[in-house]
């Protein structure tokens, strides 16, 4: 049962209502966990920079959600891993591609490394060892985009947390972490 209920544009302060409203008119309804964030203006407002910033990063948009579905994963947020599995889809994604996020691999050497950077970064909780750093640099990734990879992970890491604190009510077809982990 959600124990933090979803604000609304009618419900919440005036800039959550502003940026709810964006919201709904780019992906059609507001997600539940950002309703939930939207709880606080100041938070969502945070939340919608942070975002905003890092869509400008030199990861595109189908390689950043599914940094967020590796770290969704590692945070063992279903919420996330669903609701992030979904906008991968939606940037050209294929399922399979998902589940293999959830495991930290991918078919391309490259996003392979940074998913398994940003889920040791987040497992670690930034204490990621020297091999990690050489790996990660090795398949190709530079100093600014491995800062990029922890920044991706921190703003993950607020939405899964406020899931957790929340229980927020899934609004995203469900994609089963467990599952993908023993396939």
């Amino acid at each position: 049962m959600t124990r933090i209920n979803p604000a609304t544009t009618a419900t919440s302060d005036t800039k959550a209502a502003e940026l709810l409203a964006g919201i709904e008119k780019k992906a059609g309804f507001i997600p539940n966990v950002l309703g939930t964030i939207g709880q606080s203006g100041a938070a969502l407002a945070a939340y919608s920079a942070f975002g905003q910033a890092l869509g400008k990063s030199k990861f595109d948009a189908k390689e950043r959600e599914l940094i967020a579905v590796a770290v969704s994963a590692t945070n063992d947020c279903g919420y996330c891993v669903s609701g992030h599995g979904a906008f991968a889809k939606g940037a050209g994604a294929s399922h399979d591609e998902v589940l293999e996020a959830i495991r930290g691999t991918s078919s391309d050497p490259r996003l392979s490394a940074a998913l398994t950077f940003a889920q040791a970064v987040t497992s670690k909780k930034g204490f990621v060892d020297d091999e990690e750093l050489a790996a990660v640099r090795e398949a190709g990734l530079s100093d600014g985009e491995l800062i990029e990879l922890v920044a991706i992970g921190i703003v993950n890491a607020f939405t899964n947390f406020v899931v957790h604190v929340a229980d927020v009510e899934l609004d995203f077809p469900e994609i089963e972490i467990a599952e993908a982990l023993a396939s």
